[in-house]
């Protein structure tokens, strides 16, 4: 079971795969591979998770994503011919998950982000992003990833594809509110021509483009990221706060405000 990456990037190519689930598979194989030349111990799933236990950096949560993570990559890479035999991630312990209780970010830590980004010229590109997060819970892959042409700025509509799969997808059309709208046109008067041309087009293009770089960078790289939005929140709180907070914030203000939990969930 080693190059688990180099069998991710033969599978990347063919399936249709959302820019989050790909950025987690190849974190997964890397994460992987790293385990299996550096062990000295058992080379099997046994001796990863408690080699990952044992690190004490990471949950059994997270070591079940990584997993799960290899398990669906094997599952494509046989139906696809690219690997033959069984798939050595089919048969996975039940590891007991820990309960992480999500920070919920306030209105008035929204308000002190966003201007710390205002007011910062080298984080300008997070404000679009960063009103997404709040305003519909979007994953920071999606978020980032946003391009001009999603938004009607005359209707005040947002349309993207919702996507598990090529197979699982939807269209999703939800309106803007005033701040998103302002943010936008007030971001568009004065964004740069992008210096590369196939990131022409999208809302935040050093952004994504970083963002993208680094999935594929390699893990032992120091080389740090304007799309680290831990950086900005930690200016900002005096913390470091993940991206994938304003999920839960979402789902938490929308289930105070009376909202159903079957709509919301």
């Amino acid at each position: 079971m080693r190059n688990t990456e180099k069998v991710t990037l033969a599978v990347i190519p063919r399936v249709g795969w959302s820019e989050s689930t790909l950025s987690n598979a190849i974190r997964s194989a890397r994460i992987w591979d790293k385990w299996y030349q550096t062990t000295k111990g058992l080379k099997n799933i046994a001796g990863f998770i408690t080699v990952m236990q044992a690190s004490g950096k990471q949950r059994n949560s997270t070591i079940m994503l990584y997993l799960t993570n290899l398990r669906m990559i094997y599952n494509h890479a046989i139906r696809l011919g690219i690997y033959r035999g069984k798939n050595p991630f089919s048969y996975l312990p039940a590891l007991k998950i820990e309960q992480r209780k999500p920070y919920l970010i306030q209105p008035v830590e929204q308000a002190m982000i966003m201007a710390t980004i205002r007011s910062n010229p080298s984080w300008d590109e997070w404000e679009i992003p960063a009103l997404l997060g709040w305003h519909f819970g979007m994953r920071k892959s999606d978020a980032i990833s946003r391009r001009w042409e999603d938004f009607d700025l005359r209707s005040g509509s947002l349309t993207f594809v919702e996507r598990k799969n090529r197979r699982h997808q939807r269209q999703v059309v939800v309106p803007l509110g005033k701040e998103i709208i302002d943010a936008l046109l007030g971001w568009k008067s004065r964004q740069p021509e992008p210096i590369i041309e196939e990131l022409a087009g999208y809302v935040s293009p050093m952004l994504y483009l970083q963002w993208k770089q680094g999935i594929f960078r390699s893990m032992d790289s120091t080389t740090s990221s304007v799309a680290d939005f831990s950086a900005v929140t930690k200016k900002a709180l005096g913390k470091k706060v993940l991206f994938a907070e304003y999920r839960p914030t979402l789902v938490t203000r929308l289930l105070e405000a009376g909202v159903a939990e079957t709509v919301v969930c």
